[in-house]
């Protein structure tokens, strides 16, 4: 007998734990992160009407796999601390049965727990209890049935997509409404929305009364609309009622060139229409003016956009209650639903808030479409009238267009082939030099002859001509260096001059010189160096500043000593002397009487300006002309069997 009481007992607990959240049922949605591998945190979201009995502290879901029943397994999901915030709304004057009021309110709770899903093409997650809150629209309370899907199997490490905002419970008959079901993905997958008819278990749904249905939730005197891409449902509700309504958000990925489903979650929300003299506040579109002030002109919510664009613009309130009312007072709020971005508020409490949003375009996350959400709330009776608002940026396909060299240096009488690839079909292209045109070009190549350029840097860009309405093209550009080609080679003569004096070399054009002797040991760094003694020596002459654009020579100077102040002797006679630079030498000396005499003549300076070989000089007059000499004193060396005489001479 105690056994059958005991059973009895077990039995009504049982009962009484799956309808624990009988008759104060107002929604809920199922949700999964992957934490890595096959772990992943399980999340419930449960809205509570207030009037109803207490939510538990912990619920238990089941996780199936549909093509293998032996993957099959439950988890528990327990309460977090922070649980129970109401989301209602209500103003201070009027509160809900949630915090000791008359009026209806709603609460959200939030479970969480983790588990390890491995990989399976579909594994439903759901949970569900009896029974539904009354509904006007629909037949019967009935059950309630909430699930989540997912398909680890062609979508590994996927995380479900996340509501942007919390659900808007009460509406104000006679105002229009965008009600903001949509939810962000964080893989940066696809997503689609969709109504659906919230389900009663795992195979059926609610039944909608006659004139109503899942894509027609409440009396609108507008259509009800629903926006695919970013789940916004826009109404205008003309009659007093309590309705179900159901938003499903499907995660789409391509894998292997095809797209699969590879997640879908749920929300199922109530929502009660009521009467009030409060007017539901408005946001503007962007306001890329920045006036901050509210235009009707201003119906910008989305946007293409290109990577780097800078987007700056406000966002600006209206509500058309009275100023001087706490309904027409209003605060503005954001879901930081992009990453990056900024939404600064300004004037919150007042009638004249407005937001000023910021954001240098970006890809970090991978997702085409980035969207964020802003909800305006005033502070009207019995509760705060708020629509929320979503402004999405859609990030144009990037198509770039790459050169095929990098940042050069060229020297003079050097030339480079550029050219451009892209993945564009026969484009036009625009070629500029330092931001100047270069008209006539429009094809992939341009050649940079250097002969054509002056020196210096130059910055040579492509781009697309026109831009592109479909893609955001990124151009290329290349910084070329034009460095002068120094010419020094072969142009130093060897030199002879006198002791006591100095020859001077000038190297030519150039940047950066390098004077050397025989032992590489620099003695110069201008373009002219002087010498006094005799040597190799060797020039680097570089057209800038350690460039490939050198040049170099080597030379011979030899010194003569002494002979300055020495008078003819008579076996060394010039006639006539002084002279005009044409003249006769004659020798009467024995010991130059060898097979080779040299005769050099050096100016006054030092420099030698004649150079000849004669055979047996002795006895002989040897005819000299100079060419085009200067008048002054010059000096005369002849030298043959180890015998040297040396003389000067006068030319007028």
């Amino acid at each position: 007998m105690k056994k059958i009481k005991l059973l009895i007992m077990l039995i009504i607990m049982m009962f009484a734990i799956e309808n624990m959240m009988a008759s104060h049922y107002a929604g809920s949605e199922l949700t999964y992160t992957c934490l890595g591998g096959s772990n992943y945190k399980i999340t419930f979201v449960f809205y509570r009407d207030c009037s109803g009995v207490q939510a538990p502290a912990s619920i238990i879901v089941n996780i199936e796999c549909s093509s293998n029943s032996y993957l099959n397994f439950t988890t528990t999901l327990n309460a977090l601390s922070y649980t129970g915030q109401e989301i209602s709304k209500p103003c201070a004057t009027n509160p809900t049965k949630c915090s000791g009021g008359n009026n209806f309110g709603i609460q959200e709770y939030v479970y969480q727990g983790t588990a390890i899903i491995v990989p399976c093409n579909h594994w439903t997650i759901s949970y569900s209890s009896c029974c539904r809150n009354p509904i006007s629209t629909v037949s019967g309370n009935g059950g309630w049935y909430t699930k989540a899907m997912l398909n680890n199997l062609q979508g590994p490490l996927s995380s479900a997509p996340v509501f942007i905002q919390k659900p808007i419970i009460t509406v104000y008959n006679g105002n229009t409404y965008n009600m903001n079901l949509g939810a962000l993905d964080p893989d940066g997958d696809s997503l689609a929305f969709s109504l659906y008819a919230p389900f009663t278990d795992s195979s059926s749904s609610v039944v909608y009364v006659s004139g109503y249905s899942a894509a027609n939730f409440l009396t609108s005197s507008i259509p009800i609309t629903l926006d695919s891409q970013t789940g916004v449902v826009s109404f205008n509700p003309s009659s007093n009622i309590v309705t179900v309504v159901g938003i499903k958000v499907e995660k789409w990925r391509t894998v292997n060139g095809s797209p699969a489903l590879i997640g879908v979650i749920y929300r199922d929300v109530e929502l009660k229409v009521i009467t009030g003299s409060n007017h539901v506040p408005a946001l503007s579109g962007m306001d890329f003016s920045n006036s901050h002030s509210f235009s009707a002109a201003d119906t910008i919510y989305s946007k293409e956009v290109c990577v780097g664009d800078i987007m700056d613009f406000d966002i600006n309130s209206y509500d058309a209650d009275s100023a001087t009312t706490a309904a027409g007072k209003m605060n503005i709020s954001w879901n930081q639903g992009i990453s990056g971005a900024s939404l600064a508020m300004h004037n919150n409490g007042t009638d004249s808030a407005y937001a000023h949003f910021h954001w240098t375009a970006s890809n970090s996350g991978n997702m085409p479409l980035q969207c964020f959400s802003a909800l305006v709330q005033d502070g009207g009776c019995p509760y705060n009238a708020s629509r929320a608002y979503t402004y999405c940026f859609r990030l144009k396909d990037t198509v770039l267009i790459v050169l095929n060299a990098t940042d050069t240096t060229l020297c003079t009488g050097d030339s480079l082939s550029l050219t451009a690839q892209s993945s564009l079909v026969s484009p036009t292209y625009v070629w500029r030099m330092n931001g100047q045109l270069l008209p006539g070009i429009s094809g992939a190549n341009l050649i940079i002859n250097t002969n054509s350029y002056p020196t210096g840097t130059d910055t040579f860009t492509i781009a697309l001509q026109g831009g592109s309405q479909q893609s955001c093209v990124n151009g290329d550009s290349i910084i070329v260096n034009h460095v002068y080609q120094p010419h020094v080679f072969g142009l130093l003569p060897d030199s002879v001059f006198l002791s006591g004096y100095s020859v001077v070399y000038d190297a030519g054009q150039g940047m950066s010189y390098k004077w050397m002797d025989v032992q590489n040991a620099i003695i110069g760094t201008s373009q002219t160096q002087t010498f006094d003694s005799s040597g190799q020596y060797h020039v680097v002459v570089d057209g800038g500043n350690n460039t490939r654009c050198t040049d170099a020579d080597t030379f011979n100077l030899q010194v003569i000593g002494g002979i300055k102040n020495i008078d003819n002797k008579p076996d060394f006679v010039i006639i006539p002397n002084p002279n005009n630079g044409n003249f006769i030498l004659k020798i009467e000396n024995d010991n130059l009487d060898s097979k080779e005499c040299f005769i050099q003549i050096f100016s006054q300076d030092g420099k030698l300006v004649y150079s000849d070989v004669v055979r047996k000089l002795k006895g002989k007059e040897v005819e000299i002309k100079l060419d085009n000499p200067l008048s002054g004193v010059y000096y005369i060396v002849v030298t043959g069997n180890d015998s040297e005489l040396k003389g000067r001479f006068l030319i007028y």
